[in-house]
Order: structure tokens, then sequence, then C-alpha cells
């Protein structure tokens, strides 16, 4: 499949083993790496593995419409198709086996207290910055976290 980023610093960031392991620490930076690398090398989304440890799945509520991987300590990677045009079954759903190209839109963690490396977090230039926006968000900034 085809890879592109949200953000030409998202993929600065994601493409950079030495700082997602500065910042996330190494089992999550090979894990992210061999990812990136399985969703690059297969052909179509079908042939990633909805079961563990990919477990690549469609989100719901107000992700709808994105589908996510899983990663060590509580994180996953974000993604969306974007095939034009939006490969879909007759029943509306998603057709995996059509599903050529995607978009990262960020790696999210499941623990608050954790950041997720999204556009906010890649122009923080410190961990008090980051900790900073996150209490922010949980304030009810900018909504929802998840």
């Amino acid at each position: 499949m085809d890879i592109t980023f949200q953000t030409t610093k998202l993929k600065r960031v994601l493409n950079d083993e030495k700082q997602i392991t500065k910042i996330y620490g190494l089992q999550v930076a090979k894990v992210l790496k061999r990812r990136l690398f399985e969703l690059g090398a297969a052909e179509t989304l079908k042939q990633i593995s909805p079961l563990p440890p990919p477990r690549c799945h469609e989100l719901k509520g107000d992700r709808a419409g994105q589908l996510s991987v899983e990663l060590p300590q509580g994180f996953r990677l974000i993604f969306v198709p974007t095939n034009e045009p939006k490969p879909l079954k007759e029943d509306g759903g998603l057709d995996w086996s059509k599903v050529t190209v995607i978009s990262i839109r960020l790696l999210q963690s499941r623990d608050l207290t954790r950041p997720e490396v999204c556009q906010d977090q890649l122009a923080a230039t410190s961990w008090r910055s980051i900790l900073q926006i996150c209490a922010f968000r949980l304030e009810g900034g900018y909504g929802k976290l998840f």
C-alpha cells in the first residue's frame, strides 16, 4: 500500500526511530517501525490481520471512518483510507480488499497521562509543553481526546 501522512512533521517524527524511542521507549519504536513496514508491504488493507498482534480494525463513534493498528503499552496508530473514490461494499461498509492508499493521522495513547503524537504535540518543544497541552485538553479544550 501507499502510505501518506497528514503532515510532514508527523511523517518526520514517525520515521525517526531515535525520536520515537526517546519519547515512547524502545518497545513502542520497534513495533511502530514493524507496523509501518507491514502496511507498506501489503498490497491491500485486507492483508493486515484483524487479529493480534496488529489487530487492524475500524473505529467507531467520533472516529468513524478511521482505522487503527495496535502498538504496545496502550498505543495505537490511526489512519484513514484515501483511495478515490472510497472503496465501499454493497452494504456501505469499507471494502478492505480495495484499499491501496492510506494516510496516517496520529499515534495515540489510551492512557491520558501519555501524550499522543499529533500536530499540537509536534509543535511542542519540551515535555512540560506537551503536558500543558494534555492538561488543557483534559479540561475540555479542543473537545474530546478519544
